[in-house]
């Protein structure tokens, strides 16, 4: 089979048709062909590769030399050197195609020659239809895209355990993933039924946490402040008035004995009027201040406790479980 490669191989680099941007015999005013010279540098490339064993590599290169200017005899080459790494199914699918590629161009000798190593090459591989109920989507076998659905034909794959994979693309179908044992020989077909995703559920709407109204901050501390201090004010007044009367209640006790002295001084008689007269006045004063104050506090203290009944309502109008408590 080697030998085989390679003398097609040489073949291929003398013939100065497809892959060699000059031959002999050929026009010297021919142009030159970009892509025939690529090609020939991979074709060159592959030749060497293969003569040094280095068969992935090689095959790489004759590839890359089919795909710059395709000519069916480097597929024969791309089907032996794959035969080399024990790659039967892809042995296959190329030297099928240098077949049907070649036609008439193939000698009589050659095609039975390739024809009958596919005989022996078909023993050694499987086949598997994929029966796929979504079109468009991607068929992988061993991670390896191979095609989209439907295949234009059953796969052709090596013996052993094939994880096949169908991913559609629209995004609205689960995945399918089979590992599937293939027997020399055998035919199996996967019927897959790609079914379609479960809508996405809403997304969750976090209930927010009961809050307390929002209320105008209570007056209740200041003014049970400013009735401490009315009261405080008060008292003081009221001691003031207490005083300023005791001490009117005895100036006039002393006019009164001024009064009643004889012979009496005018003097002293003046002086205790004009003593008794101003601290009447006084006790007078500060019983208005007195009123004054007490009145007021009276009023502070109502809106104290106003406020402050207002003030345990609106912590008790929101309880748990929705319940609200007036007064």
């Amino acid at each position: 089979m080697k030998s085989t490669a390679l003398a097609l191989s040489l073949a291929v680099g003398s013939s100065g048709v497809a892959v060699l941007p000059t031959a002999a015999g050929a026009e010297p005013s021919r142009p030159s062909d970009p892509a025939l010279d690529a090609a020939m540098k991979h074709f060159e490339q592959g030749i060497a590769l293969y003569e040094e064993g280095d068969y992935a590599a090689a095959l790489f290169a004759f590839e890359k030399a089919y795909e710059t200017k395709p000519d069916h005899r480097l597929l024969y080459n791309i089907g032996v050197t794959a035969l080399e790494l024990k790659d039967y199914a892809a042995a296959i699918d190329a030297l099928s195609k240098y077949l049907e590629e070649g036609g008439d161009e193939i000698a009589e000798d050659r095609r039975a020659e390739v024809e009958g190593q596919l005989t022996t090459l078909r023993s050694r591989v499987g086949t598997v239809t994929i029966d796929c109920n979504v079109e468009g989507a991607e068929v992988r076998v061993d991670g390896k895209v191979v095609g989209t659905t439907p295949l234009a034909g059953p796969l052709t794959l090596n013996l052993g355990p094939r994880t096949i994979e169908v991913v559609a693309s629209d995004g609205e179908h689960e995945s399918y993933s089979s590992e599937v044992e293939v027997a020399g020989g055998s035919s199996t077909t996967l019927a897959v039924s790609l079914s379609r995703r479960s809508p996405a559920p809403p997304p969750a709407v976090l209930a927010e946490e009961p809050t307390e109204p929002e209320t105008a901050p209570s007056r209740y501390p200041k003014l049970r402040v400013a009735t401490f201090v009315g009261l405080g004010v008060t008292g003081l007044a009221g001691a003031g008035l207490a005083v300023a009367g005791s001490l009117a209640l005895r100036a006039d006790d002393d006019l009164q004995r001024e009064h009643d002295r004889f012979p009496g001084d005018p003097d002293a008689l003046s002086n205790a009027r004009d003593r008794r007269d101003s601290l009447v006045l006084t006790s007078n004063v500060m019983i208005g201040v007195t009123a004054a104050f007490a009145a007021a506090t009276i009023g502070i203290g109502v809106a104290t406790v106003v406020s402050k009944r207002r003030q345990d309502s609106q912590r008790a109008r929101l309880q748990p479980g929705g319940f609200e408590l007036r007064f």
